[in-house]
C-alpha cells in the first residue's frame, strides 16, 4: 500500500504545481486570457494597444476625432452644410479602449447612471441568451467590443446626456481646441461631463440656405415621437462611393421600419445631396429642433462585417437605446434582419420580395429627383433622340478605376485595351441607327467613345471624379452632381451594360429587369441576371 500512497501524493503534487504555473502565466501575462485596459492616454498617438495573437483594430476606430484625410473638420465658405452636422459634431465617436472578457468593471456606488447601464446589458444580454436558446452571438467578446465601441457625447446647450461606455476603464468626452477649432479626445475618470463651447441649435434643415423648401413626404413611416435613425454621411469619416451609399440609405431605412424609429438622411459630403434629390413618400429631412435635447449616439458601421453579425440577434433598441443614432454604413442588412428574432416578422411589405426588389421599392419609396435633376436628365435624353428613337438606346458603365482622371481609386478594375468586346456590342447597334450614352470614370474612354462613334455618342461631359476618394477637390460637388445625373440616365436604357461597381448594379436594380442587361468585366461582356 505504501508505493501506491507515495505515486498518488506525487500526482497530486504534479498536479497542483502545473495549476499554480498555468494560473500564474495567464494572470502575468497581457494578451494570455486576460485583456489589458490601458487608458487611451497612455498609449502612442493615440492608438490601440493590440493584445497578442488578436487581428489589428480598423483604422476607423481611432479616438482623435478629425477629417477623413486627416485634417480639421471644416466647411467651405458659402456652403450648404447640413445643420444636423452640429449635433454630429459633439459627439464622440468610437472608443479604443480594450474590454475585459471576464469579470466586471468597477463601478462608483455615486454613478446611478452607469450602473443602470452596466445592469441594463447584463438584462440584454440574458434576454437574448433566452430567446436563441443559449446560441446568442451578443455576449462574445467580437461583437461585445463592437456594441459598447461607441461612446456618447453631450451638447450641453441642448441637455443631451452623456452615455458613459459599459465595461470600459475609460470614459470618453470631447473638448473643443479654441485655437484650432478642432475636436479632440480626452479620457475622464467620471461620467456626467458636457461638452465645452457647444453650439448653439439654432437652424431647422427645411431651410437651409440656398436650397428650396423641401415638400414634406406623403406619410411618416414611423410613429410621431418616436426615437430616429439617421443616415449619416459626413467629411469626418469616409462612406463608399455613390452605390455604397445608396445601399446604406435604403438598409438604413429598413433598420428604421423594424425598429419603429423615425428615419432621416444627414448626407453633406462632399455637398448636401438634397441639391439633387428631395424626399417622395417619406419624409427624412430632419430638423435639429427636433432632436434638441434628445440622448445621441453614431455607429461607424462602413464595410463592418461585425455590425452585421450583431444584427442577427439583437434588439437594436435595447443595445442602442439613444433617442437619436447616427449610422454610418454600406454593408445589407437585409438577411441579419430577416434570420433576427425580434425582426424576421415585422418586414414591412416592400422588403418582402428579395433583397433586388426590396432596395429597388425601398429607393423608389424614398428618393425623387429634385426638378433641377429631372431638368438635366430630360436634356440628355433629348440629345440621344430618345422621345423620338426609332433603335433601342444603348448606355454602358465603364469603370477602370486607377487612372489619371481617378488616381485615389482604391485598385484598376478594367483596362482600355481590354474594351474591344464592348466596343464592338456597341458598334452593332449604333450600325442600326442607335445612339450611345456612355458613364465612365476615366476622361480616356470618354475620348476614345468620341472619336470612334462620333455623332452617336453621348455623355453628360461632366467632371469626372470618386465623390468619396477626391470629395475634398474644389469641384467635388460638380463631380458629384455629374456621377448623379449620370446613373439617372443609366435608368432609361433599353440595353444596359453595367461594369465591376455598385453603381451601375444599383443603376440596374432600379431599373428593375433583366430584360437588356448585360455585364462587361476584363474584356468578357455576357448577360446578367440581378441577384
Amino acid at each position: 500500500m505504501k508505493p501506491t500512497l507515495k505515486k498518488l501524493a506525487a500526482v497530486v503534487v504534479i498536479s497542483t504545481t502545473m495549476t499554480f504555473v498555468l494560473h500564474f502565466y495567464l494572470v502575468s501575462v497581457p494578451g494570455n486570457g486576460k485583456s489589458v485596459v490601458t487608458p487611451v492616454s497612455e498609449l502612442p498617438n493615440g492608438k490601440v494597444k493590440q493584445r497578442a495573437g488578436r487581428r489589428p483594430e480598423r483604422a476607423a476606430a481611432d479616438t482623435v476625432v478629425e477629417d477623413r484625410r486627416g485634417r480639421e473638420t471644416r466647411r467651405r465658405p458659402g456652403e450648404n452644410s447640413h445643420v444636423l452636422d452640429n449635433v454630429v459634431d459633439h459627439v464622440v465617436e468610437k472608443g479604443t479602449a480594450q474590454l475585459r472578457p471576464r469579470g466586471e468593471p468597477k463601478i462608483n456606488d455615486t454613478d446611478k447612471t452607469f450602473d443602470h447601464k452596466v445592469r441594463s446589458g447584463r438584462e440584454v444580454v440574458k434576454r437574448l441568451k433566452e430567446a436563441n436558446q443559449g446560441n446568442s452571438v451578443t455576449n462574445r467578446p467580437a461583437v461585445r467590443r463592437f456594441r459598447d465601441s461607441e461612446s456618447t457625447a453631450v451638447n450641453k446647450s441642448s441637455g443631451l446626456t452623456q452615455r458613459p461606455v459599459i465595461a470600459r476603464g475609460t470614459r470618453m468626452t470631447a473638448t473643443r481646441n479654441k485655437q484650432q477649432d478642432k475636436v479632440a479626445i480626452e479620457t475622464r475618470p467620471s461620467a456626467g461631463k458636457h461638452l465645452r463651447n457647444a453650439t448653439n441649435l439654432k437652424q431647422n434643415i427645411s431651410s437651409v440656405r440656398g436650397l428650396p423648401q423641401q415638400s414634406v413626404g406623403k406619410r411618416n413611416n414611423t410613429r410621431a415621437g418616436s426615437k430616429y435613425l439617421i443616415y449619416l454621411c459626413d467629411s469626418r469619416k469616409p462612406c463608399g462611393g455613390w452605390g455604397d451609399r445608396q445601399r446604406g440609405i435604403v438598409n438604413t431605412y429598413l433598420l428604421a421600419n423594424v425598429t419603429s424609429r423615425r428615419f432621416g438622411i444627414n448626407m453633406t459630403f462632399p455637398c448636401d445631396v438634397r441639391q439633387f434629390f428631395q424626399p417622395k413618400d417619406v419624409n427624412w429631412t430632419i430638423s435639429e429642433a427636433e432632436v434638441a435635447g434628445k440622448s445621441v449616439r453614431v455607429i461607424d458601421a462602413v464595410d463592418s462585417g461585425t455590425f452585421q453579425h450583431v444584427l442577427l440577434t439583437i434588439d437594436f433598441n435595447e443595445v442602442y437605446p439613444e433617442d437619436v443614432v447616427f449610422l454610418r454604413t454600406n454593408v445589407e442588412h437585409y438577411w441579419p434582419i430577416r434570420s433576427n428574432v425580434f425582426y424576421k416578422k415585422l418586414l414591412p411589405p416592400w422588403a418582402q420580395h428579395g433583397r433586388p426588389e426590396m432596395f429597388r421599392r425601398g429607393w423608389s419609396i424614398l428618393m425623387n429627383p429634385t426638378k433641377h435633376m429631372q431638368d438635366h436628365v430630360h436634356y440628355v435624353l433629348q440629345e440621344c433622340s430618345f422621345f423620338n428613337k426609332t433603335s433601342p438606346f444603348v448606355c454602358a458603365h465603364v469603370r477602370i478605376g486607377i487612372s489619371k482622371s481617378n488616381p485615389r481609386d482604391s485598385e484598376k478594375r478594367n483596362d482600355i485595351m481590354s474594351l474591344g468586346a464592348l466596343w464592338e456590342f456597341v458598334g452593332k447597334y449604333i450600325k442600326n441607327g442607335s445612339h450611345f450614352f456612355l458613364a465612365t470614370d476615366s476622361s480616356d474612354v470618354r475620348e476614345h467613345s468620341r472619336k470612334m462613334f462620333h455623332a452617336a455618342h453621348h455623355d453628360t461631359g461632366g467632371r469626372i471624379l470618386h465623390v468619396d476618394k477626391q470629395g475634398l477637390n474644389k469641384d467635388a460637388c460638380l463631380g458629384f452632381e455629374s456621377a448623379l445625373l449620370d446613373q439617372l440616365v443609366l435608368l432609361h436604357c433599353d440595353i444596359l451594360v453595367t461594369t465591376n461597381s455598385m453603381f451601375s448594379y444599383r443603376a440596374a436594380l432600379i431599373r428593375g429587369t433583366n430584360n437588356g442587361l448585360y455585364h462587361f468585366d476584363k474584356g468578357k461582356l455576357q448577360p446578367r441576371v440581378l441577384h
